[in-house]
């Protein structure tokens, strides 16, 4: 007769291995073979947080067309406001010019509110200034010069002045597409658990007797409660009434199963006898079989040569 076994919930992680023994989980010692088996998940939905960021931002630009040997421009603006729902800012300027010939002697300098906060640098791309403090609203003012140009057909300077915002963002991540793998295969691929939220049962293959592997591999939270169930008999059947037969080599009685004829866990049933007007099989197997009672054999015309299956052992004493 089948049984089924129902394993308690376990709380497992993304990556976890756990080893699972079937035999060892069952009600009897005798050995089994599993029938069918499944796997069930619930939800445990995690929280994580990271920062997210906004920029406002001012652009001054000027073109300059008419020039000698060189030029110098100022560009005002001011540190536009914090975006909205963000709580600290970092405030940046920064210029450059853009010129499809070459200038010399660049200088940039950069104001705020009268301030001289940053000056110097060459080329075509100035010092960028940078601080993690409150210039919202101030005052820019961005001038920049240089001692000569070439023949270039135009020179643009543009300055970006930003405020940066940041605030802390929470995500809720759900329990999704929960699986096991290694020595068993089983998924609830496309399934998305809410917190508690069980999912149905799943087919879960490959599992066996003996110590099985469960590599769980989950999305989202990257952590769930698991269980597993499967349905198992013992591979040998069940004594309705017992044979004593001595064993002279270590002085014991072996006790051999008489089972249901009918009983198809029976290797043989050929072997019968009455007992009380019911008739039974006597357990027998291949000479080869762990369980097999090498001191009492058997032949039969067309299985050829058989032992006793010894069940357990009794006392001669």
């Amino acid at each position: 007769m089948a049984s089924t076994y129902t394993a308690d919930w376990m709380t497992v992680s993304h990556a976890d291995v756990t080893t699972h023994n079937p035999q060892s989980l069952v009600t009897t010692s005798d050995p089994i073979r599993i029938l069918s088996a499944e796997v069930q998940w619930e939800g445990i939905t995690t929280s994580s947080t990271s920062p997210n960021y906004q920029t406002n931002t001012n652009r001054p630009s000027a073109d300059i067309s008419n020039y000698s040997s060189g030029f110098s421009q100022s560009l005002s603006t001011s540190f536009p406001s914090v975006p909205n729902g963000y709580n600290y800012f970092i405030n940046t300027i920064s210029a450059n010019i853009h010129t499809n010939g070459s200038v010399n002697g660049v200088n940039y300098l950069y104001e705020i509110d009268g301030d001289r906060v940053i000056d110097g640098g060459s080329g075509t791309n100035g010092p960028i200034f940078s601080e993690r403090t409150n210039y919202v609203g101030s005052d820019v003012t961005i001038i920049v010069s240089a001692d000569s140009v070439d023949f270039a057909s135009y020179v643009e300077v543009k300055a970006p002045v930003r405020t940066k915002g940041s605030k802390t963002t929470t995500s809720t991540n759900k329990t999704t597409d929960p699986r096991v793998k290694r020595d068993v295969s089983g998924d609830a691929n496309g399934v998305t658990l809410n917190d508690n939220e069980q999912s149905n049962w799943y087919s879960l293959s490959g599992l066996a007797p003996n110590n099985e592997e469960f590599y769980h591999d989950i999305d989202g939270s990257e952590t769930a409660r698991f269980r597993f169930r499967f349905e198992w008999e013992k591979t040998i059947p069940d004594p309705q009434k017992q044979l004593r037969v001595y064993d002279a080599d270590n002085d014991v009685y072996q006790l051999v199963a008489l089972a249901d004829p009918s009983d198809t866990r029976l290797v043989y049933d050929w072997l019968r006898v009455a007992v009380d007007g019911t008739v039974y099989a006597v357990d027998v197997v291949d000479t080869d079989n762990g369980s097999a009672l090498q001191s009492h054999r058997l032949f039969h015309p067309t299985d050829g040569v058989v032992a006793l299956r010894s069940y357990d052992t009794e006392s001669a004493q």
